[in-house]
Order: C-alpha cells, then sequence, then structure tokens
C-alpha cells in the first residue's frame, strides 16, 4: 500500500465546513482554538443554556495536534506518580490522578450520553519495561501506585505478548476515534463556529476582554478562552520560557505479530507506544522516538527507527499512515490550566502529549472558572503558579545557544528538489526556503521565524517549517499554523 501521511483520524473526518468571521461580534464567551481542549470547552460551557459563545480557529477544526493524536484515554501518563510525588509531595500527585480519573470516566460518559459512535474500547494502558534502568523505574512507580491507592495488576514478563521485564496494567482506561468523537460533538454544539479566522491579540476592557482578527474584525467577550499552545496576550509575551516544544512519531501497521488488545507504552528512549485501531479489521498503531524541536533529527530517519523497533519486536509489516506531531510540556511535568491574573482570559495547555484527559480536566477547571464554582483542582494547574525551577533556568539558558545556532547554520546554495519537497538553500548571501507542489508550482519563502527571528527547517513529513527554538509552524506558502508565532513567513 503507498504511504500517506495524512493522519488515520482526519480520512474519517465528517465535520462540516465553517465560515471565515468577516464581521465584529459581541459574545458572552469567546473560544480561540479548536482542538480538543477548546471543543470539550465550548461543550461544557453550552451545556449551562445561559450564554452566547463563538469557537474560533486559524485553520481548521481539530487539524492540528488534536487530529494527529494516538487517541489513548488514560491516568497513566508515563511514570509521573513517583515523580509528582518526589518534587511535589502526595497531594499533589493524588489530586493529578483524581483529576485525570475523573476525565477517563468524563469522556466515556460524553461518548454514552451522546450517543457517539467513535470506536470507544475500554481497555488497561501498560506501563512496561524493556531494560534494567526501565525495570527501576517501573518499580518506583508500582510503589507510588500503592502509595496513592491506584489500582493496578502487575504482569510478569511471561504473560505479556512481546519481550519485556515486566508491566504495569492499570483497568477500565479506553482507546477511541479522536475525529469521530469530536464530530459527535460538534453534530450537537450550538456556539457560533468560525474556521479560517486567526486572533493576532486580546486585550482586557471594562466589560471584559477584546479579540482582534487578522482581518481586523473585533470579538468583544465577557470571558475569552484561549484554548491554543501559546496564550495570545501581549501582557504575557514571555510564556514561550514557561513551556517547551517536543514532538513524536505515529505510524500504522496493517500486520503484526503480537495479540490486538490493550495499550501500552515504555518509559526510556526510545520509546513504544502501541495500541490497536478497528476491531473489525485491527491495525496496529506505533508511536515514539520523540524528542525536544531543538534537536536536529532527521524527520524521516526517526519514522524509519519507529517502524524497524515496530517490525523487529512486534513483527509490524505493511505500514501505510505514517505522520509527526508536536506538542508542548510545562517544566514541572502538570499542564498549565487557569485564569490569567489581570485579565478574564483563561488558558490550557502544556499537556505533555497526554492531552485528551488534560483537554477535559481543562473544560471543567475553566468552566467552573467562568461560573464562580470552586474547581477543587484549580490550584494543581494554575498558571500563575511558580514555575521558576532549576529546570526551567537550565532550558532557557540552553535555548540561548539554540538561537545561535539557527543563526549559524549552514544550508546548501543550490539543490535539486522533487516535486511535493521543500528545501531552504542558500541564494545571494540569503536563505530562501522552497518548496515545490505536485503540479510544479515554486512557493519561495523567507524561513526566518517571525516570532524571534530564528531560523526554520523544512519538514518533508508534514510539509511544514518549523523553528528549533520555541516551536512556531507554518505551512510551505509561509502560513501560521502553531506556536507563539502569530505573523505569516514574508513570501519571496
Amino acid at each position: 500500500m503507498k504511504k500517506q501521511v495524512l493522519s488515520y483520524w482526519l480520512k474519517d473526518s465528517q465535520k462540516k465546513t465553517y465560515p471565515r468571521l468577516e464581521k465584529n461580534l459581541n459574545v458572552d464567551i469567546l473560544i480561540v482554538g479548536g482542538g480538543i481542549t477548546g471543543i470539550l470547552c465550548a461543550y461544557q460551557l453550552a451545556k449551562q443554556n445561559k450564554y452566547r459563545i463563538a469557537l474560533v480557529e486559524k485553520n481548521r477544526l481539530y487539524h492540528s495536534t488534536t487530529g494527529f493524536t494516538t487517541g489513548k484515554v488514560t491516568v497513566q501518563h508515563d511514570d509521573i506518580y513517583h515523580q509528582l510525588i518526589k518534587n511535589k509531595g502526595e497531594t499533589i500527585a493524588r489530586a493529578y490522578y483524581q483529576a485525570n480519573s475523573e476525565a477517563v470516566q468524563g469522556l466515556k460518559k460524553i461518548v454514552e450520553e451522546e450517543n457517539i459512535d467513535c470506536d470507544w474500547v475500554d481497555t488497561k494502558a501498560i506501563l512496561y519495561a524493556f531494560s534494567e534502568e526501565e525495570a527501576k523505574r517501573l518499580q518506583r512507580e508500582q510503589n507510588a501506585y500503592d502509595t496513592l491507592g491506584i489500582p493496578y495488576e502487575w504482569l510478569d514478563k511471561e504473560t505479556l505478548p512481546f519481550q519485556t521485564l515486566g508491566g504495569l496494567a492499570i483497568p477500565d482506561q479506553g482507546v477511541f476515534h479522536i475525529v469521530r468523537f469530536l464530530d459527535g460533538i460538534l453534530n450537537n454544539l450550538n456556539v457560533d463556529i468560525y474556521e479560517k479566522t486567526k486572533i493576532i491579540k486580546t486585550n482586557p476592557t471594562e466589560k471584559g476582554a477584546v479579540a482582534e482578527t487578522a482581518d481586523h474584525y473585533k470579538i468583544s467577550a465577557k470571558h475569552i478562552v484561549l484554548a491554543t499552545h501559546y496564550p495570545i496576550y501581549k501582557r504575557f509575551n514571555f510564556y514561550f520560557t514557561k513551556i517547551k516544544p517536543t514532538c513524536s512519531y505515529v505510524a500504522i501497521a496493517h500486520e503484526f505479530a503480537i495479540k490486538p488488545e490493550n495499550a501500552y507504552i515504555n518509559l526510556i528512549d526510545p520509546v513504544l507506544s502501541i495500541r490497536f485501531l478497528d476491531s473489525a479489521d485491527p491495525k496496529l498503531m506505533v508511536a515514539g522516538f520523540g524528542h525536544d524541536v531543538k534537536n536536529y533529527y532527521s524527520y524521516l530517519d526517526q519514522i524509519h527507527k519507529l517502524k524497524a523497533m515496530a517490525t523487529e519486536r512486534l513483527g509490524a509489516k505493511d505500514f501505510t499512515e505514517e505522520w509527526y506531531n508536536q506538542d508542548y510540556e510545562s517544566m514541572d511535568m502538570v499542564p498549565l490550566i487557569g485564569k490569567i491574573t489581570d485579565a478574564p482570559l483563561y488558558l490550557a495547555t502544556g499537556f505533555r502529549k497526554w492531552g485528551i484527559t488534560s483537554a477535559f480536566v481543562a473544560s471543567l477547571i475553566i468552566k467552573d472558572l467562568i461560573e464562580g464554582i470552586n474547581n477543587q483542582y484549580a490550584y494543581l494547574y494554575d498558571p500563575n503558579r511558580n514555575k521558576n525551577t532549576f529546570k526551567t533556568v537550565c532550558y532557557n539558558f540552553a535555548m540561548l545557544s539554540t538561537v545561535i545556532k539557527t543563526k549559524l547554520l549552514t544550508v546548501p546554495k543550490s539543490i535539486k528538489i522533487n516535486p511535493g519537497n521543500g528545501r531552504i538553500i542558500q541564494h545571494k548571501g540569503s536563505k530562501i526556503g522552497l518548496y515545490i507542489d505536485q503540479n510544479g508550482k515554486t512557493y519561495s519563502v523567507k524561513p526566518i521565524c517571525t516570532h524571534l527571528g530564528c531560523t526554520l527547517r523544512f519538514n518533508n513529513v508534514t510539509k511544514t517549517y518549523e523553528c528549533p527554538c520555541h516551536g512556531s509552524r507554518f505551512n510551505y506558502d509561509g502560513t501560521s499554523l502553531d506556536g507563539p508565532a502569530v505573523r505569516n513567513l514574508t513570501q519571496l
């Protein structure tokens, strides 16, 4: 079969096309960002039947990070509980578990109440070890489960379907088809929705806040929810120092040598995350080989390594869809969810690749904050908490060298570019980003990030320009897609 770089989920999208905003608006609540977080926030708030709500997305609903997820619904976010107990104490660790446990059950309840056909499958989530070092970490995580009262089953290596040193299984978790789930919500969602509508700035007002679009329309609201990776707020513009962008790779195989049940992930790089799709015609989804975006790895090489590992350990063959995804994590591992201090703006980000349960948690916290209800988990995720950790300082100090590295990066003066591919080249002393589509049309841009001026890289998996400094991403034609950069690239 011919490989596709389109997400397995997105090819099943049934959403309708929503209009671009072409007028000023006045609403009670504006939600910026049309991924799972924004859509769940709209869902929770619309259920109150007392707000006029607008949801705007600068590209297409759920076609960014959300549409490229693995679709795991679990509290088992690698070995986070041992680390939370060590760094923040038992109270924080237990609250994190309880919040995500409620999210698993809450998402399943939505599926049942809304009668959404999204291939939900109850499953065990299994944390496993390949190496002795991982086995030691697994033992520490088992101790954390005991301390926190997390139900689990220890699996000896003989009981797992592929060669490991054992595993920790949490029952009653889930996997589902993320796009069908969101389509099911959208079909019954009574809010105003706009696509291709980019918000470029937000500001507080006497009666709330106002957002301005790239087309210079204004949306006035009592509350604005920033369900984006970076808050679009001038007074909070050093937010990129508080979270870091990371990426991972995904591939789907139609042949494999293990029983198609449960969901798995190990602890130490290289990570091999495993789940199965479509019980009628089972397929194997593997993900992993992730890294900080500042590391100059070949995107194609990383996917090749992922598939090779899946072939060696799981007998995987006949790979079809494969793709790349990018997400962000906070420096202390806990997402940032809540109200910005000096304005009626709310944010949710830093999900650390565990965005499905985190998005549900965010939707409830933000709904309660807007409603004036005390949410028992708000303190845990408070985005204004102290994040000046040693890790934060080290990360941002190292980022200075990354910025300099991008400036000094040498690129070829000329190179043959085949249709469907892109490259950055040197021409007359300047760097130029070139992409040639399948019809032979050439797109040329200035490959300099419009955030802080770092030199971009071209990703031939996703056909996008990507910033190794703070994760901004741009389409091959220069259109801003994600990250702290809100302006498009300069076209040449």
